[in-house]
């Protein structure tokens, strides 16, 4: 007899239950905690393609195993999974007699939210990010907060993507306004400082048409700046460029924009992975106002 092999319908109706749970119920921030933990087990059987017919528990070393198997290295991912799994362990067990409170339930939350951003930043190691305009289009119909922390981890494991700091300039800005995404910049400093923004040669006939063959003293201090000169030049002009218009802030809000224009038409690797993933990502959402 075959082994069974992990998919997300498996898993989608009651994630849909445990979505609901957490975000639309009036249930306990206790009982809230111990449905995120649930979820961040079917996040850990989509990154593991874990055994349908096998138990998975957060702190098992089985478990661990398999996420280091699967790749899964990068701290910010770990100190997710940390906190969600301590936090839940808290809400499952008698022993614990302090309830959590708000507080408490929105620190799980950000937790969650990491693993899930964890999810695309997984895809974007096999499929770079702006190797397809088609994904990165359908990547910009998620909330800008989680777009912000998935470009930031990208850069960090890749500084040579231009795309991703591109991208990065617009949604630091729609997600913490320009002086915050000025703050966080300057408190990357060290780090934007050490790595040469990618300009290709294509980037350089741009920037001369732009500025004029007269104006090559300006290109060349632009072909020769680092991530943290550009990001400093060019985020005070989002706003100054119109760019910053943004119809959704939520996931209810986003998911209808998703469904209506985020879908990719195509069935390469590249493409069915992501629609997958988005699907995944909104499963449970509900659309706002309905």
């Amino acid at each position: 007899m075959s082994k069974p092999v992990y998919s997300d319908e498996m898993y989608h109706d009651a994630m849909v239950v445990v979505v609901g749970d957490i975000i639309y119920s009036n249930a306990s921030c206790d009982s809230k905690i111990g449905r995120i933990r649930k979820l961040t087990e079917y996040i850990v059987r989509r990154l593991t393609k874990y055994n349908p017919n096998s138990s998975l528990e957060l702190g098992d070393d089985r478990t661990i195993a398999a996420l280091k198997r699967a790749g899964v290295t990068e701290q910010f991912f770990w100190d997710a999974y940390k906190v969600i799994r301590n936090n839940g362990n808290d809400a499952n067990h008698s022993k614990v007699t302090v309830l959590p409170d708000e507080a408490d339930l929105e620190h799980v939350k950000k937790a969650s939210l990491i693993t899930f951003c964890y999810l695309f930043f997984d895809y974007f190691k096999k499929y770079p990010f702006g190797s397809s305009p088609q994904v990165m289009r359908s990547f910009s119909l998620l909330p800008p907060f989680m777009r912000l922390t998935v470009l930031l981890e990208l850069l960090r494991a890749d500084p040579s993507n231009i795309f991703v700091i591109d991208k990065l300039r617009l949604v630091l800005v729609k997600t913490l306004g320009m002086d915050d995404a000025l703050r966080l910049v300057e408190s990357e400093k060290e780090f934007l400082t050490a790595h040469q923004m990618p300009y290709s040669s294509d980037n350089m006939k741009m920037k001369i048409l732009i500025y004029g063959v007269e104006n090559m003293t300006t290109v060349m201090k632009e072909m020769q700046e680092t991530i943290y000169d550009y990001l400093v030049r060019e985020i005070p002009k989002v706003r100054i460029l119109g760019e910053i218009n943004l119809p959704y802030t939520t996931f209810e809000t986003a998911k209808k924009y998703y469904l209506e224009n985020g879908i990719i038409a195509g069935n390469t690797p590249e493409i069915t992975e992501f629609n997958s993933l988005m699907k995944f990502r909104y499963t449970g959402i509900r659309i706002a106002n309905e």
